[in-house]
């Protein structure tokens, strides 16, 4: 970040009430005004929720969401802010997604789809980067890993639903800021490089990340899923995918196979049948924080 070509720039850290030393090492780095230290883990959406209502508190017109696991290229701030500020029709953008261990492997360029069909492709997976994709493009939705959110955007849609306290935050910002007509874009210019799930690890190794995945993919689908009919119709295409996760669980996941299992179906009847604004607590292995604040309460549909 401090590197970025990009000027004014300031840096906010988040610490969600880490139990390591990560506190006292940022101290050495930042000052203290640029370090929020929270007493409790409310889950990714509360961290991200806190920093940026105090980033536009704090005078700041955009402020760029990032993970703790991905190298920021230098200029990409500078092509963020020069799209979205030269058009305010854009409310949500992001920068081109490269793997952090695969330096010139594309992860992330867009994405195309529909959410009231459960399918996504995204632009240039696993393609070599050789500049083949260089443009603004709209997408369905912004990677969360790295994600420029404009204040007039905020001020209308709200923050990240704190309720689903992690997976799947990221779609659903980006499904309310284009029900409320901004554009959500891509800067393949932009770039970043990310680690892929260093924090989570492997995807359903962890029987908490299990549960808030698939309980949460079945919450934003039925909220952005059209009439009751597809809602209905984008839940079995869901629950067609069954099969596969159970595979995977069996097979790959190397510990807690039946915590795993079990979390796995208990977030599927949740996800079907709890509430779509406000989902139900029960069963989940960490309860959402429940707070007041000017911004972070989403505007869910």
């Amino acid at each position: 970040m401090r590197k970025s070509t990009y000027r004014p720039l300031s840096i906010l850290v988040v610490d969600n009430a880490s139990t390591d030393n990560s506190v006292c090492n940022l101290k050495k780095l930042l000052p203290a005004d640029n370090l929020i230290e929270l007493s409790v883990n409310g889950g990714y959406p509360y961290g991200n929720n806190v920093g940026i209502e105090h980033a536009f508190c704090r005078g700041a017109q955009y402020v760029l969401i990032t993970n703790n696991d991905i190298i920021v290229d230098r200029d990409c701030i500078k092509y963020l802010y020069q799209a979205i500020s030269h058009d305010k029709t854009i409310g949500i953008i992001g920068p081109k997604v490269l793997y952090y261990s695969r330096p010139d492997t594309i992860n992330y360029a867009g994405i195309k789809g529909c959410i009231g069909r459960a399918r996504y492709k995204r632009i240039g997976l696993n393609e070599t980067d050789n500049g083949q994709y260089e443009g603004l493009v709209d997408t369905l939705y912004q990677d969360g890993c790295a994600l420029l959110l404009s204040k007039s955007c905020y001020e209308k849609i709200g923050g990240f639903d704190e309720w689903l306290w992690t997976s799947g935050e990221d779609l659903d910002l980006c499904a309310r800021a284009i029900l409320a007509g901004f554009r959500v874009c891509c800067q393949q210019k932009a770039k970043v490089w990310h680690k892929i799930s260093a924090t989570l690890g492997d995807y359903h190794s962890k029987p908490h990340h299990t549960y808030y995945m698939e309980r949460n993919k079945y919450i934003v689908h039925r909220r952005y899923g059209g009439s009751w009919l597809n809602r209905l119709l984008v839940i079995l295409i869901l629950l067609s995918c069954m099969p596969r996760i159970l595979a995977h669980i069996a097979l790959r996941v190397k510990t807690s196979k039946l915590k795993n299992l079990y979390m796995l179906l208990a977030a599927t009847l949740v996800g079907i049948t709890t509430k779509k604004k406000r989902p139900s607590d029960v069963f989940a292995p960490i309860k959402a924080v429940k707070r007041k604040s000017t911004f972070a309460n989403a505007q869910v549909t």
